[in-house]
């Protein structure tokens, strides 16, 4: 490949891989020398036990070292527990401790950027790498749930819904929200904080008490008298920032998601939107959707009209608004747009290298390429944010901004199979009405979904929101009447309550 001009961008296909290592002359003399390989074995024998030796302690006094300076919320002390915690990411549990590294890409911008909206240090993004490595939908034995691991009663102080539309604890935006207001609240009653997370594991009243029997706010001091858990809870945030900072130096490789849940784009929504509609006007795949926007159980986001977040790939926003736009502007101009349109985009991502230009740095990148400085360290397996003038750096970048215009080509607009047609929707004129008793109704049940609705009358989903227009403006709801189809075009075993 030519070597690209600074501040020049190469577009080329990219396969990850693995340099084969340079054989080393020092092994074939080795072999010819059996005098040498009997004084080599001799000195490897201390540090090749079976499992008598624990590997961090060969590296001890380089981890306190590191810990000495590691740019910590918290003062980094290697007691046991820390010690412990750094055995299961770097030892023990690897595989995990990638996976946790990996995911960051996708919620780590999302943290930093409520912890600044909030007033608060960015490096409590860390907290909820011990409360939930990182997984949206992590649900403890005690109930807590989320990023953040709220408790439903404390979810619920933090406006936090949870019913059988929605558990707002694993929606990212508003549990992380609730999180920084929650610390806040620790942090302004400790003055420290190491107590502040200990109050958020514990709660506050624990703590209070454990600081009047120790007769001191020195957490380390405190400690003693905290439950178990919470003894340990800020050795594990020392842990999960250590790893943060060093991986690279154990030789941990980031497994990264797929560049769908990487790079996204957040809007907020004030009406329904099913992923069935999402999934219709971009060609995401519904896990997809579901995956970024964890919270909604039943396939409707912003049921009942509720205030939400709405998460998908950076390219296929557009299309959504678009089609929001439409949706309340000129609903009749759906029927334009005859969906479904074309099949999801395969190759919805492509490579280009950048060149580092001087006095730049990998966050001027990442502002021009509107992704995390995080994700060019872990796509280019560097480890500084200020490579050398020069340095070639490899960037994902959409290969096309989907749009959902009527009038317009359709070519960048995918499809999804099965397909739903739900948007093409057609309002009734007043001369169509019909008699109410020449159609069969249903009313629909406690958890009971459209698509089941659908396939109890055997027709098809578009038409069932065709019958019923209502349902573009408001999200079902049990209770609600839902004209079927006419009487003569139902088999009678199919025709259900009035």
């Amino acid at each position: 490949m030519a070597k690209a001009e600074k501040g020049v961008l190469q577009t080329q296909h990219f396969r990850h891989g693995f340099r084969p290592m340079e054989r080393h002359t020092s092994t074939l003399m080795l072999m010819k020398n059996p005098g040498l390989l009997i004084l080599f074995l001799i000195l490897l024998a201390p540090y090749s036990g079976h499992g008598h030796h624990d590997p961090l302690e060969l590296e001890e006094a380089v981890i306190r070292q590191r810990l000495e300076a590691l740019p910590c919320l918290i003062e980094p002390r290697y007691v046991s527990a820390v010690k412990g915690y750094l055995k299961t990411y770097l030892v023990e549990q690897r595989d995990k401790a990638e996976k946790i590294l990996g995911r960051a890409l996708v919620y780590f911008p999302l943290f930093e950027e409520e912890l600044r909206r909030a007033g608060l240090p960015e490096a409590l993004k860390y907290l909820a790498v011990v409360e939930s490595a990182l997984v949206p939908t992590a649900i403890s034995r005690s109930g807590a749930g989320g990023l953040w691991q709220f408790m439903p009663q404390t979810g619920a102080s933090y406006d936090l819904l949870i019913n059988a539309w929605v558990d707002e604890r694993f929606d990212p935006v508003k549990a992380t929200r609730a999180a920084a207001i929650h610390l806040r609240k620790q942090y302004e009653r400790f003055g420290s904080w190491e107590l502040a997370l200990a109050a958020y594991n514990s709660g506050a009243g624990r703590v209070r008490r454990a600081v009047k029997r120790a007769h001191s706010t020195d957490f380390w001091r405190v400690r003693r008298y905290l439950p178990r858990e919470t003894r340990n809870y800020v050795p594990a945030f020392i842990a999960a920032t250590y790893l943060f900072h060093y991986y690279y130096l154990h030789r941990l490789e980031p497994q990264l998601p797929a560049l769908d849940q990487q790079l996204t784009a957040t809007i907020e929504l004030h009406e329904p939107l099913t992923i069935e509609e999402i999934c219709s006007v971009t060609g995401l795949l519904p896990w997809t959707v579901e995956a970024l926007n964890p919270a909604w159980k039943k396939g409707v986001i912003a049921a009942h009209g509720r205030r939400a977040w709405l998460t998908l790939p950076a390219y296929a926003m557009p299309a959504i608004q678009d089609y929001l736009e439409l949706r309340r502007a000129d609903p009749a101009a759906l029927s334009m747009l005859e969906l479904p349109l074309m099949e999801a985009p395969a190759n919805a991502w492509q490579q280009t290298t950048y060149v580092l230009g001087k006095g730049e740095d990998l966050r001027d990148v990442a502002r021009k390429f509107h992704c995390h400085p995080l994700h060019l360290l872990f796509w280019n397996h560097i480890a500084t944010l200020q490579p050398p003038a020069g340095s070639e750096l490899l960037v994902w970048t959409p290969r096309r901004i989907l749009r959902c215009k009527p009038g317009t080509s359709v070519e960048a607009l995918p499809v999804v199979q099965p397909a739903v047609a739900i948007s093409s929707i057609r309002t009734p004129r007043p001369h169509e009405k019909e008699p109410l008793d020449a159609w069969v109704w249903h009313r629909l049940q406690r958890n009971e979904t459209l698509p089941e609705v659908a396939r109890r009358y055997g027709i098809g989903l578009k038409q069932l929101y065709e019958r019923n227009p209502v349902l573009r403006h408001a999200a079902p709801m049990p209770g609600m009447r839902l004209r079927i189809a006419p009487h003569n075009a139902l088999p009678s075993a199919r025709i259900g309550s009035r």
